[in-house]
């Protein structure tokens, strides 16, 4: 493993990208006044926006955007971590420059530091259920994984 690398969490850490996301309900903030029971006036009461939250970065408490109640936030910790893996042993750096799109694998290296064993973790805790075990079929695809290699 190369010590000279930082980590993914380092790396987050410089480019500010080291905070949590948090998923909040919106509610609306009416102006004007209501009737009350009472028969007074009485400021508009807030409303749940059913079926919408709000992303919020935790450390600002500012908004990132609207999601769907089925949104599942996925930390960027957690979704950079399998960086780390990738990388390990220094042989899966070019595969990563290829997908970044990166001329140079010096740009590619400012990002990686690598562990497969952090890797696997990050992948199974992220999809659970939903990584198999057995390979894809295309990966007996021979004249795909060429055509693959090929593609730029």
């Amino acid at each position: 493993m190369a010590a000279d690398y930082p980590t993914s969490a380092e790396a987050l850490r410089f480019a500010g990208l080291d905070y949590q996301v948090i998923k909040s309900p919106i509610f609306t903030k009416p102006e004007g006044l209501q009737v009350s029971d009472s028969g007074g006036l009485e400021p508009l009461s807030e409303n749940p926006v059913p079926l919408h939250f709000a992303t919020l970065r935790s450390d600002l408490n500012i908004p990132l955007g609207v999601v769907g109640k089925e949104y599942k936030i996925i930390q960027n910790a957690d979704a950079f971590s399998f960086f780390d893996a990738i990388v390990a042993d220094g042989k899966g750096i070019n595969y990563i420059r290829d997908i970044l799109g990166h001329e140079s694998v010096t740009t590619t290296e400012v990002y990686a530091k690598v562990d497969s064993k952090q890797k696997r973790e990050a992948i199974e805790k992220a999809y659970v259920g939903v990584v198999k075990k057995e390979a894809p079929i295309w990966v007996k695809n021979e004249s795909l994984l060429e055509w693959l290699k090929n593609f730029k």
